[in-house]
């Protein structure tokens, strides 16, 4: 992928499919799911066409846990009341 970060023309590479670069910020964004849960080695490498580096991160993708609610008090309310 190519980026421009503080005005340099950036290839970005990774080993992956798991998450998206943005182009712009460079911000991970990574939207899991449960065929994604366990822990990969995942490979990024930035190059400006001279210079290159890399990083290698340990991502562990969790489950997700599931919402937990606590059970309330019917509450009868009417238009206009204030509801705590």
């Amino acid at each position: 992928m190519q980026a421009i970060l503080m005005g340099i023309s950036l290839l970005i590479r990774t080993n992956t499919g798991l998450f998206d670069i943005d182009g712009t910020t460079g911000l991970i964004d990574l939207l899991r799911s449960s065929e994604q849960v366990g822990t990969y080695f995942v490979n990024i490498t930035v190059s400006d066409g001279v210079e290159t580096d890399y990083e290698v991160l340990n991502l562990v993708v969790r489950p997700e846990k599931p919402l937990e609610l606590e059970p309330i008090q019917d509450i009868i309310a009417y238009v206009g009341d204030l509801v705590k």
